[in-house]
C-alpha cells in the first residue's frame, strides 16, 4: 500500500471527528482532563474551538478523494501550518507531563509531519501568483 494523502485525510477526519465531537458536546470533561481551568466561558470557548475542529473533519473527510489541485495542495499547505502552529501552542502553554496532553501533542506532531511530507512532496508553494 502506498503512502497517499487520502489515507492522512481519513485519519485526521475521523480524530477531529472524535474530539470535535468531544469538545461541543463534553467540553467540561475534555478541559478536566487536558489540565485547564474550569471556569467563567471555558466550556464555551471549547465548544467553538470544538466547531472548528469538526469544519476540518468536514473538509479532509470530503477532499480525500480529490484528485491532485491547488486546491487539494492549499488544504495540505493550511493544515500543515495549523498542526505546526498548534504544536507550538501546546509546547508553549500547556502542561507537558499530562498524559492526554501528551497524546494530543503526539497526534498533533503526527499530523504535521504527513502534511509537511506531502506539501514539501509536491515542491511547491499553492498560491498561484499570476
Amino acid at each position: 500500500m502506498k503512502f497517499q494523502v487520502k489515507y492522512v485525510f481519513i485519519f485526521n477526519s475521523i480524530a477531529a471527528l472524535i474530539l470535535g465531537l468531544g469538545f461541543v458536546f463534553f467540553p467540561e470533561i475534555l478541559m478536566t482532563m487536558i489540565g485547564f481551568s474550569n471556569a467563567a466561558d471555558g466550556p464555551t470557548a471549547f465548544r467553538f474551538c470544538g466547531i472548528f475542529v469538526l469544519g476540518v473533519s468536514i473538509l479532509t473527510f470530503i477532499s480525500r478523494n480529490e484528485e491532485d489541485s491547488s486546491s487539494r495542495q492549499s488544504i495540505i499547505f493550511f493544515l500543515f501550518i495549523i498542526y505546526a502552529l498548534m504544536d507550538v501552542f501546546h509546547f508553549i502553554f500547556c502542561d507537558l507531563t499530562n498524559l492526554m496532553v501528551g497524546f494530543v501533542i503526539g497526534i498533533d506532531t503526527l499530523l504535521f509531519v504527513a502534511y509537511g511530507y506531502f506539501f514539501l512532496k509536491k515542491g511547491a508553494i499553492p498560491f498561484n501568483t499570476n
